[in-house]
């Protein structure tokens, strides 16, 4: 049953390619645009999960997103997406 449910998500992302539809929407995986090591905005996330000046952790659609660095802020933030502004020293994908 697992290798069928593997088979079938691996179909499905090979239609969403050949349609040309951006990833992010079509499979809901969350967006991370980072601007030098100053600004990072997220898309298409689920909550915060812990904040502090070094570490942000985020819920993302598809896993968590540990965020790491100093004087960390969160400047913006929607339900669509967030603005996080200090020193990004690191990006995890947990």
């Amino acid at each position: 049953m697992g290798a069928e449910l593997l088979n079938l998500g691996k179909k499905v992302e090979n239609l969403f390619n050949k349609m040309e539809l951006p990833k992010d929407v079509t499979l809901s995986d969350s967006v991370i645009t980072s601007i030098g090591i100053r600004e990072l905005w997220i898309e298409n996330f689920r909550g915060i999960l812990e904040c502090d000046e070094n570490r942000i952790l985020i819920l993302g659609k598809k896993g968590k997103i540990n965020i790491l660095g100093k004087k960390l802020v969160i400047h913006q933030y929607s339900k669509e997406i967030m603005e996080i502004v200090g020193i990004i020293k690191s990006i995890e994908y947990l």
